[in-house]
């Protein structure tokens, strides 16, 4: 649906697809995931219940959503879709396939002497993230900074990600981030604005939500191509006129 009509025979959309299936695969042979999904259905073959899960929490329009915004992030709007479909593809499978990784915590034990004793745990990093170079679990410099922000800046984990100002900066988190949690609070107003802005940006999560709580129905039911490039044309043709040009792709008033 988001590659303009393509036909399905094609055997580089059938490749894409199948490049996404693969992610989808690492992601539900998680110990997490598994977990989830299998619940209490032992008997169940384990590929229904996963087919069921997905089907029960819309999944295709979760592909298709996340489908556009990689198009838009990563500059693919006037591409070929050919190309479209294989940067796409990548840019999904990586966030899917993310390796976990682990940091190291010092445990102190002090003993009646009053000797203490260190001992250091590694700690598994899945669902939350530091934002930087990540030491996957079997010790290789596996998961790098780009690798990071692309999976979350997906509808998949982390997410969470812990950054200082200045590892952000420069940097867009918006794509499924709406919220920002301050350590403590910046000395000025300016840098305030910085780290706020590294969320609220362009077709941001915040007015994604807002525009498909306006015209959700209307852009499903009208179009067989991108619903959400529907949904923004429907806003775009409803807002007024007093919206600076900001309105309704950086903002765009809801719940």
């Amino acid at each position: 649906r988001g590659l303009g009509g393509a036909s399905a025979s094609e055997p580089w959309l059938r490749d894409a697809a199948a490049q996404i299936a693969w992610g989808f695969r690492s992601l539900f042979n998680l110990f997490e995931a598994i977990a989830v999904v299998r619940g209490n259905a032992k008997k169940v073959p384990y590929w229904r219940l996963a087919l069921e899960y997905s089907a029960a929490g819309c999944l295709q329009a979760v592909v298709d959503e996340h489908a556009h915004l990689v198009r838009d992030l990563e500059g693919l709007t006037d591409k070929d879709p050919e190309v479209k479909a294989d940067q796409i593809a990548l840019a999904m499978q990586e966030a899917l396939s993310l390796r976990a990784s682990t940091s190291q915590a010092d445990q102190f034990d002090v003993d009646e002497g009053g000797s203490a004793n260190v001992e250091a745990r590694r700690l598994r990093n899945n669902f939350a993230l530091r934002f930087g170079n990540q030491r996957t679990e079997d010790g290789s410099d596996g998961v790098r900074t780009d690798r990071v922000r692309g999976a979350f800046n997906s509808p998949y984990r982390p997410f969470v990600l812990a950054t200082t100002s200045f590892g952000q900066e420069g940097l867009d988190f918006h794509a499924y981030s709406h919220a920002v949690v301050h350590w403590n609070l910046p000395s000025n107003p300016v840098d305030l604005e910085q780290r706020e802005g590294r969320v609220h940006r362009f077709k941001g999560h915040a007015v994604r939500k807002n525009v498909a709580d306006c015209y959700g129905k209307q852009a499903v039911d009208a179009s067989d191509g991108d619903a959400w490039d529907r949904l923004f044309e429907l806003a775009a043709e409803n807002i007024c006129e007093d919206g600076g040009g900001l309105k309704p792709y950086w903002v765009f008033p809801g719940n």
